[in-house]
């Protein structure tokens, strides 16, 4: 995170703020900031449309708000150069969750789609969805995507096993 991000004109991104006034650690990451999912924001990913966003913003200040860089990279290929995975309209940031001021952040995109090539090409259009974590501090990032192995479980799950992991 470099620079902050200025409020971009034109069309406005939906804006969420996903709060749970019952746990506000899942709010505040950092003394006088807030995290922002922006589901269909456009960033700098190639060749995708509209996959989503997460940014930390300044409370104190309306136009402070930094992209927190989960995923910087466009759409996934396989060895064959096959496309194998479709991040556009993902909705990335319409979940996000935080374990408090230096605890691991997730955030996920409901919408991800996983394409199943095997054993023919495009053989199944999955929307499995997909889950990132930040943690040291929003440095080091981690994709979770258990549906594409066939062992599901929920945001919840992700969440309190990495809380767990890390309080240890």
């Amino acid at each position: 995170m470099t620079s902050p991000l200025l409020s971009p004109g034109g069309r406005c991104s939906a804006i969420v703020l996903p709060l749970n006034f019952r746990s506000p650690s899942l709010v505040c990451v950092a003394v006088a900031s807030v995290i922002v999912g922006a589901p269909t924001a456009n960033t700098t990913q190639p060749d995708v449309i509209e996959g989503g966003a997460v940014y930390r913003c300044d409370i104190y200040d309306d136009h402070r708000c930094y992209l927190v860089p989960f995923d910087t990279k466009g759409n996934n290929f396989n060895e064959q150069n096959e496309q194998i995975d479709t991040k556009s309209n993902q909705w990335f940031g319409a979940t996000v969750a935080s374990a408090g001021v230096d605890g691991p952040l997730v955030a996920c995109a409901p919408r991800y789609v996983f394409h199943q090539l095997q054993p023919r090409k495009a053989e199944r259009v999955e929307p499995v969805g997909t889950c990132h974590i930040a943690k040291n501090n929003m440095r080091e990032f981690q994709e979770y995507s258990p549906c594409r192995t066939g062992q599901c479980f929920g945001l919840d799950e992700v969440r309190t096993t990495e809380v767990h992991r890390t309080r240890r």
